[in-house]
């Protein structure tokens, strides 16, 4: 009895599937457990260290622009001095 179910298990083709467009149940369960398993480990590690350098990148681009107020009224008052003459 088990050497005939071993030879029917052996005899199926590996190369053929139940579906043309779709895997395997197998394949589908293992590859969604492994997918949320690397997206949970991702929000958990590196979603703090992408926050904090998404702020520090937003402070900066905001220290920048407070810096370059007085440039850009005293290019203005410039545009109007010279837009007289």
């Amino acid at each position: 009895m088990i050497a005939h179910v071993i030879s029917l298990l052996a005899a199926e083709d590996p190369t053929q599937t139940h579906s043309w467009i779709l895997p395997e149940t197998a394949e589908i369960i293992y590859g969604g457990l492994a997918t949320v398993i690397v997206v949970s480990a991702l929000a958990k590690f590196a979603g703090p260290m992408i926050k904090k350098s998404f702020s520090a990148r937003t402070e900066k681009i905001q220290k920048s622009s407070t810096m370059r107020q007085p440039q850009r009224s005293l290019q203005k008052a410039m545009l109007r001095i010279f837009a007289k003459h």
